[in-house]
């Protein structure tokens, strides 16, 4: 050890009791000012060895002695130093007064540390602020250092000479206890043993013990109770973690689970969470008026059923605010909606707009049926390689929304498309029906880089002549069964 050391301490006034084995104990009062250095001497005197083999092991310090005494031991006709005791009271209140056989001795500071106590048997009274007081007999040896707790006073409300009954030693109430289930008794025996050496191992059981019951209510307030009780146990992340996705659930709102993964993003219920926003989203969109919102639906959700009935709704929304006998606003639904199942009936609302607004026909040009029929299946072969679902739709207006959602979904799936046909037998035309026999091959590369060549589909494809006012005709395809 050194005869000099250094202690961090607050700025303010301390009781500092210093020890060493051989030396008597010494308690003093500091006062530790904000500006340092603060520099305070320390004298320990030797203890007699007639005197120092009777006292307890003296605690550690980290206040080094000064070095042993080199004199020569006093003779022996002198009477042996007897070394003063010293206490420590705990469970008072600060500020309360202490008496030593009945003579006031000082009040309880922050330490409750009191020295300079004459070995023998004395009578130590308490009386705090409110009133409440205590009174014991304690012997004292030569150099002794005592603890005295609260709860061996007899205090004044204790019936006269009444003697508190003996503490009961912790390795009898431990077993007990550990093994009890109890939170409350747990929570009890921590209160009654703060230094007990079993406190690891109660903090752990009492974390397990409030992480079950909060697993299996699995409410918000068993997991605030955890984190209350825990706060930072075993289980605290996940607590944490579960008692937001209650809060979230309860909330119910596309902007809490939103919040949610943002905060959870490896969270239990992360896929949880999204699956909910998808389900709000559907719901908002379903009894929505707005079409911006739909809109949006669309396009974040691109295709599926909800896709198609959001698609639905956004177009029966924009047939009914179409008004039917004007042509502009007939136009601007058939460029809006192109896969609208209004298609037909818009386009016919136009050309009996048109007819109307051009009663005179002019007469029909020559055109060729043949020519006309193979023409729209080289548009049909051209929209696979363009994966224009609108261009298809345009020449097959009569397509199913079925067939129509499949070959949409189909072109979203691939990045791109190679279309070629070939003519297996000539258009066979009666009057403004005709069919032609084609072989379709299509080569296409998947999203995810998988190319595939499937065999070549041979079909009869079937189609219908529409009169167009200035032409002779508008072939149509009616069906294209493969």
């Amino acid at each position: 050890m050194t005869p000099y050391c250094s202690i961090k301490l607050r700025p303010g006034k301390h009781d500092l009791e210093f020890s060493h084995k051989g030396y008597t104990t010494q308690t003093q009062t500091i006062s530790v000012q904000a500006k340092g250095p603060n520099t305070f001497p320390i004298v320990l005197r030797e203890v007699p060895p007639s005197v120092a083999s009777t006292g307890k092991p003296p605690s550690v310090t980290n206040i080094a002695p000064p070095p042993p005494s080199t004199t020569a031991p006093p003779p022996a006709t002198k009477p042996p130093l007897i070394a003063m005791a010293s206490m420590r009271i705990r469970g008072w209140n600060k500020g309360s007064e202490v008496f030593l056989d009945n003579n006031p001795i000082g009040t309880i500071g922050s330490a409750g540390t009191f020295s300079s106590i004459t070995p023998g048997v004395h009578e130590i009274k308490v009386v705090d602020k409110k009133g409440e007081s205590g009174k014991m007999q304690k012997s004292f040896a030569s150099g002794e250092r005592v603890n005295l707790a609260k709860k061996e006073f007899a205090l004044s409300s204790s019936p006269p000479n009444q003697v508190p009954p003996p503490k009961a030693e912790e390795p009898d109430a431990w077993p007990q206890v550990a093994n009890s289930g109890s939170t409350d008794e747990l929570e009890q025996y921590r209160a009654q043993h703060p230094n007990s050496p079993h406190l690891g191992e109660l903090e752990a059981t009492l974390d397990k013990l409030y992480w079950d019951k909060a697993m299996a209510a699995g409410t918000a307030a068993t997991f605030e109770e955890y984190l209350a009780k825990s706060p930072n146990g075993k289980h605290r992340d996940e607590a944490q973690e579960n008692l937001t996705w209650r809060k979230t659930e309860s909330t119910n709102t596309i902007q809490a689970f939103r919040d949610y993964q943002r905060q959870h993003p490896q969270g239990a219920h992360f896929e949880s969470a999204g699956k909910k926003i998808d389900d709000l989203r559907f719901q908002e969109a379903r009894s929505s008026g707005d079409e911006a919102t739909l809109q949006a639906f669309l396009k974040d959700y691109p295709s599926g059923t909800r896709h198609d009935q959001i698609f639905g709704r956004l177009d029966d929304m924009a047939w009914e605010r179409t008004n039917k006998n004007d042509k502009g606003s007939l136009q601007a639904y058939v460029s809006g909606m192109p896969a609208g199942k209004h298609l037909s009936q818009a386009q016919d609302a136009i050309e009996r707009l048109t007819e109307a607004a051009n009663p005179a026909k002019p007469p029909k040009p020559l055109v060729d049926d043949k020519a006309a029929v193979l023409a729209v299946v080289a548009q049909y072969s051209q929209a696979y390689n363009d994966r224009n679902i609108g261009a298809l739709r345009r020449i097959w207006p009569t397509m199913d929304n079925k067939e129509a959602a499949t070959i949409r979904d189909f072109f979203k799936m691939a990045s791109s498309v190679a279309s070629t046909y070939k003519i297996d037998q000539e258009p066979q035309i009666s009057g403004d029906e005709a069919t032609v026999k084609v072989t379709l091959n299509l080569n296409y590369v998947m999203r995810d880089g998988r190319q595939e060549n499937p065999k070549p589909s041979s079909f009869t494809m079937t189609l219908k002549k529409k009169e167009s006012p200035g032409s002779a005709g508008n072939w149509q395809i009616q069906s294209a069964g493969r």
